[in-house]
């Protein structure tokens, strides 16, 4: 489902292409959370937020490797990209490869961060550089080669790239306890348990679900609002938090009219206050955040949790809205936190993932390709005459498909009491964690995938999120329930 771009494709790209001397040692690097090989003869020369790594082969060469950061929800390539800034800041640059930072997964499933660059000192001395940061949780950390000699930083780089591709995370935190009791909710390759009495509630996205608790344990009397809601995406997070702020603010449904805000410095702006982190029982590393807003009708709380998949992820989040009334804030903010942090994360615990249904469907998507179009019109309107009102409704649809599976589309739902545009069918979030370069131009790639009972075209959107869409081809053409004509 995800398309991948490993750390080699472009390290092979900036190393010489003949074999390099093999490296006849081996330094093991202990730092935060990162275990790391480094190949060779290396001087450890720890410090307060950097460990120094000076080559014993190779004169004025190093590798830096950082503490991990507090925990952030900024993307992976902005990071990087400050960073470069303030190290390159009192040089001249002659070259960066690529041009802008560009992101990725390792081979292990680590999301990454990479740029080289090679510049010139105020005294004409020449440096290479290259720059890697690694996303791990709620959490980035980074590792830097610098050398002053052409050579010796190929050396390096071509011996180094195995190494960074299974670079190895640790967290010590103990596994959350797997919640599998209630009612087991299935979707594409993924299930889910929730409890039984919950009510299913609307949502514009086929890979998202929402539910409405009747009552909930520890709430009752403190808010009058409560949804959760959980969406599948059909690729892995580079930056998980940052995803996860994504989902929460323009696609969960948590009050949605409310969060729109055009200036993030606005008091009524959500703000985060609680982030976290930790594993699951079988190794994989979750991230979590929780936001609050104040407004004219009470205080909005907004939390999520998010986890990589094989070869997806999933997030999960709860929204409150709290009774300006109550005259127990301490505890309402108490119960909340303690459900998005413990609570979210069992029922991340009992996600049991499983690709062995999901098979892609080329050949639909070359019918696609040859159909071209879907152009779907329809209206209704009604005369309600027990209440004096008239309704009118109407759907216009367009699908346009292209060759290389590029493909683009547009819905528009208007009726006279609401105008629902393709923002909620779909649209990319510019503030998605998911974003790893790999998209480009101004057209979704599209691929088209089956889990043995619905057949789903799979927007993969420039900016990063990927929205599915059920599709059935042939005589009864139709795509989101919308028939072709």
């Amino acid at each position: 489902m995800q398309i991948r771009e490993g750390l080699c494709h472009y390290l092979l790209a900036i190393v010489i292409l003949f074999g390099a001397p093999s490296a006849a040692f081996a330094t093991e690097i202990s730092q935060g959370n990162m275990r790391l090989t480094l190949p060779g003869n290396w001087e450890l020369r720890p410090g307060a937020a950097i460990l120094t790594a000076v080559s014993q082969t190779h004169p004025n060469t190093v590798v830096l490797v950082s503490v991990p950061t507090e925990m952030t929800a900024e993307h992976i390539v902005a990071y990087l990209n400050r960073g470069i800034n303030g190290m390159e800041q009192e040089r001249q640059v002659v070259r960066r490869f690529p041009e802008q930072p560009q992101a990725g997964f390792t081979a292990s499933g680590h999301g990454f961060a990479f740029q080289s660059v090679a510049s010139r000192g105020v005294q004409g001395d020449g440096r290479y550089a290259a720059y890697f940061t690694f996303s791990v949780g709620a959490r980035f950390q980074t590792v830097i080669l610098l050398s002053a000699d052409q050579s010796a930083y190929q050396t390096v780089m071509r011996q180094l790239s195995p190494n960074l591709e299974n670079i190895r995370f640790e967290l010590p935190e103990p596994a959350p306890t797997p919640n599998t009791t209630g009612t087991r909710y299935r979707f594409f390759n993924y299930s889910m348990f929730h409890p039984t009495d919950w009510e299913h509630d609307d949502t514009p996205y086929a890979n998202q679900v929402a539910f409405w608790p009747e009552h909930m344990n520890g709430f009752d009397g403190i808010a009058r609002y409560f949804r959760f809601a959980a969406e599948l995406q059909a690729q892995n997070s580079v930056s998980m938090l940052a995803s996860l702020k994504g989902f929460l603010i323009n696609r969960g449904g948590f009050k949605l009219e409310s969060f729109r805000r055009d200036h993030p410095e606005d008091d009524e702006f959500p703000k985060v206050y609680r982030t976290f982190e930790g594993r699951l029982s079988d190794g994989r590393i979750y991230a979590g955040l929780i936001m609050w807003q104040n407004l004219d009708d009470g205080q909005y709380l907004t939390g999520g949790v998010i986890v990589n998949g094989p070869n997806c992820s999933l997030v999960i989040g709860a929204g409150i809205v709290l009774d300006i009334l109550s005259q127990r804030p301490r505890e309402q903010g108490q119960a909340y936190t303690t459900y998005v942090t413990r609570e979210l994360p069992r029922v991340l615990a009992g996600v049991r993932f499983d690709n062995s249904r999901i098979q892609r469907r080329e050949s639909i998507e070359q019918w696609l390709i040859q159909k071209r179009t879907l152009r779907h019109f329809s209206e209704s309107s009604s005369n309600l005459d027990d209440y004096s009102a008239f309704y009118y409704g109407s759907n216009r649809v367009e699908w346009d498909f292209f060759p290389e599976n590029r493909a683009s589309f547009n819905v528009e739902r208007r009726s006279s009491f609401f105008i629902d545009s393709s923002f909620g069918w779909g649209d990319p979030s510019w503030g998605s964690g998911y974003l790893t370069n790999n998209a480009g131009g101004d057209r979704a790639i599209f691929a088209v995938y089956g889990d043995g009972q619905t057949d789903y075209i799979i927007m993969h959107h420039p900016h990063g999120v990927s929205t599915f869409h059920p599709v059935v081809i042939g005589e009864r053409f139709s795509i989101d329930g919308f028939r072709d004509g």
